[in-house]
């Protein structure tokens, strides 16, 4: 009897060790995947928007209120705001900051994601959706590095 009670527990504690090895290689392994995607995000290429994607500056007034170039709209329960981490955040996190975003809509017209953008992404060009309004930005401030400046990137 009591040899038996001690193949049991030989046997429980060579499967508890193996269970734990298979629990420690898959954390290893998903922090691996992890590091790759942080850095794909942040590496040489940054983020990549979508072709159709516009750029503008984007104040969220008071959710569902926002202020996108100048001109106030209201965001839609589906509308997904990306961070400069590729996260989703809620608007109240950013509320009453100016931010240069890259932004799609729906069909319909109304804002389907947003991306803030960090301050190189923000250097690059795009197309805006009302170039009047970014002319005149540009032209009271003197230049674009002044508008990334006003902007507090």
């Amino acid at each position: 009897m009591m040899q038996n009670l001690s193949a049991r527990s030989s046997f429980l504690r060579m499967f508890l060790l193996a269970l734990l090895m298979v629990a420690g290689l898959a954390l290893l392994v998903s922090e691996s995947h992890a590091q790759n995607y942080r850095a794909h995000i942040g590496g040489p290429y940054g983020r990549v928007f979508p072709p159709q994607a516009y750029r503008g500056v984007l104040t969220v007034v008071q959710y569902p209120v926002v202020e996108l170039d100048g001109e106030r709209e209201r965001m839609v329960p589906g509308t997904r705001l990306i961070d400069t981490s590729n996260r989703s955040i809620t608007p109240a996190s950013v509320t009453g900051k100016r931010l240069v975003v890259n932004y799609v809509r729906y069909a319909n017209g109304q804002l389907h994601t947003i991306w803030i953008l960090t301050p190189k992404e923000a250097q690059e060009r795009r197309a805006v959706a009302n170039p009047s309004w970014w002319e005149g930005l540009v032209e009271s401030l003197g230049s674009w590095a002044n508008v990334v400046n006003w902007l507090g990137y």
